[in-house]
């Protein structure tokens, strides 16, 4: 029988990326020590940061054992020199010679430690994303300040229900105690929020509500064999003329690509919770405020000189699509929702919660 071979990707993935300055308003433990249907151990987490005072983001994080775990030594350039598989049990006590890091791995700074001066400071490590939950659990406690950044997953999957939708995806690649001399005011009216994701996309289309000074860019992301949309929002009169200008670049390329800014808001979680009812006399909860929150991405700025309207075309789109997304959903496709993160890098196999 031949062998099967590797198929290669032809056009670029868009990689987007995440940061983030936090107060833990709630670190949800429940699923930390579980296993899956097969029996692996799996480790899962979520922090609820709070990024202003009407505004909370979730970072979830999850990861499951495996066999081995694959540490590497890359020169200056980045690339990989030398490849060492250690057993999973044997990943923390196997010495290894200087250099060798955790093919994927997370940087995680949440243990303190005193150093030469007698100064309290970050016990900063690179481990893989299971060790860093462990780390997270034991160290991190309610109303600690992290910053958190990392890489942004866009893709789509066919839910039970047999209906096609989106997951944008937080992989962090760095959780790090923050300085406690600087802490967030929220108060403060000179306090600016550090909260954002920054997507390269395919605008697909813009929807603008003049009425409301509202639109709404509809946008494809190509990802490493995946695909999956994002829908981000622009308000405010002042950034209308942008999105028309988007909605006639979309109209005159409709594969042109742009890197978007925008800032993550959760509906349900921000601002007042409740609201006065003058009919009943009584304070209310809005009906958009029940059964949880929503995820939005609001559009902050254009990443300067990132229209292209070269890289990307229908037939190389077409050719991604019909390789690897056979099934999935039609292009077009613009719902999107939030949900549990795995761990990805750009030049390994994207395996949950592996090396």
């Amino acid at each position: 029988m031949a062998e099967k071979q590797k198929v290669e990707q032809q056009i670029p993935a868009m990689y987007g990326t995440f940061r983030l300055k936090g107060r833990v308003d709630k670190i949800d433990t429940t699923n930390y020590d579980s296993e899956t249907s097969t029996g692996r151990k799996r480790r899962a987490i979520t922090l609820i940061m709070r990024t202003s005072k009407d505004n909370t983001v979730s970072v979830p994080l999850s990861a499951i054992a495996q066999d081995s775990v694959y540490f590497v030594k890359r020169d200056e350039n980045g690339k990989e020199e030398e490849r060492k598989i250690i057993p999973w049990d044997e990943r923390n006590t196997t010495p290894l010679p200087e250099g060798f890091y955790p093919m994927s791995r997370i940087m995680v700074g949440v243990e303190q430690e005193i150093d030469e001066n007698g100064q309290e400071k970050n016990k900063s490590q690179f481990k893989i994303l299971y060790d860093a939950i462990e780390d997270v659990y034991n160290f991190v406690k309610v109303g600690d300040e992290l910053f958190i950044r990392g890489d942004v997953t866009v893709e789509s999957y066919e839910n039970r229900r047999g209906e096609t939708v989106s997951t944008v995806r937080l992989n962090p690649n760095q959780i790090s105690m923050r300085n406690k001399n600087d802490k967030l005011d929220f108060d403060d009216p000179n306090f600016a929020e550090d909260n954002s994701i920054t997507q390269p996309l395919i605008i697909q289309d813009v929807e603008i509500d003049e009425d409301n000074e509202k639109a709404a860019v509809n946008g494809l992301v190509i990802g490493r064999k995946r695909e999956g949309t994002i829908e981000i929002e622009i308000e405010g009169k002042d950034n209308l003329m942008f999105a028309k200008t988007l909605k006639n670049l979309s109209v005159e390329n409709p594969y042109g690509a742009i890197t978007l800014q925008a800032r993550i808001s959760n509906e349900g979680s921000v601002g007042p919770q409740k609201v006065w009812d003058d009919v009943f006399n009584t304070w209310v909860v809005p009906k958009t405020r029940q059964g949880g929150f929503r995820t939005r991405y609001v559009y902050i700025a254009m990443v300067a000189e990132s229209y292209d309207n070269v890289t990307y075309t229908e037939e190389n789109v077409a050719e991604f699509r019909n390789t690897f997304c056979r099934g999935k959903q039609e292009f077009g496709s613009n719902t999107t929702e939030t949900t549990t993160n795995t761990t990805t890098s750009h030049g390994s196999e994207d395996i949950w919660g592996s090396i």
